[in-house]
């Protein structure tokens, strides 16, 4: 019973698995990721993934200078297009991400009724410009999953 208490899926769990994967099949030549924000702690959660099918990836914590608490704090949307290696000026992708092989990535923050829920990731192997409807299409779609993933904690609770 305890290692079945233990193993047991949670309907957020669940859920962030299903938004992952939703904005995975967007974007084919993409690997999606999503990570709950603890604003006692102020970390992030181990990250749920999805990538296409035969490729492995590992994503590394957020440092506090990176994308994802850039985009947490600031409350927008960050796109990178044209990755180049960490500097102190900008926030950009870590060392490890670029070794990976990513090209491209968005950084979209999931905020409902102004308290910061997490971040989710799309990290692109190739290089890719993101259109306006491109941006509005995640913005929208990181919206919605934040209400989601908010309805999940209040209904867990």
């Amino acid at each position: 019973i305890v290692t079945g208490m233990l193993t047991k899926t949670t309907a957020l769990d669940e859920a962030l698995l299903s938004i992952v994967t939703s904005l995975q099949e967007m974007f084919d030549e993409a690997y999606c990721v999503i990570r709950l924000y603890d604003p006692l702690t102020d970390e992030f959660s181990k990250p749920i993934i999805a990538s296409p099918p035969g490729i492995t990836v590992q994503d590394p914590p957020p440092g506090k200078r990176g994308l994802s608490y850039h985009a947490l704090r600031t409350g927008s949307p960050y796109y990178l297009e044209e990755p180049s290696l960490p500097s102190n000026r900008k926030p950009n992708l870590s060392k490890r991400l670029l070794n990976q092989g990513i090209r491209s990535s968005a950084s979209l923050p999931l905020v409902s009724e102004q308290e910061a829920l997490g971040i989710l990731h799309l990290n692109m192997f190739n290089a890719y410009r993101f259109s306006q409807n491109d941006k509005q299409i995640l913005e929208l779609f990181a919206d919605r999953a934040a209400v989601a993933i908010k309805n999940v904690q209040l209904y867990e609770r």
